[in-house]
């Protein structure tokens, strides 16, 4: 009975604490040639923009 225990926190432990399966694939850096181009036109668009308005304008001389 006490087996049985043992080997049940055992594998409990072991599941529980067992690292976590990673979605990345690591792979060493070579020197090479670049073997894909990409080329594209269009706009690029901001995903947030923000209107900004001053009391007054002008020109900053110093900032500190």
């Amino acid at each position: 009975m006490a087996a049985a225990v043992l080997v049940l926190v055992a594998g409990g432990f072991w599941y529980f604490n067992k690292p976590a399966a990673s979605d990345y694939e690591s792979v060493p850096a070579r020197r090479g040639d670049i073997l894909q181009e990409v080329s594209v036109t269009g706009r690029v668009k901001p995903s947030q923009s923000v209107e900004l308005a001053f009391e007054r304008a002008g020109r900053a001389v110093w900032v500190g």
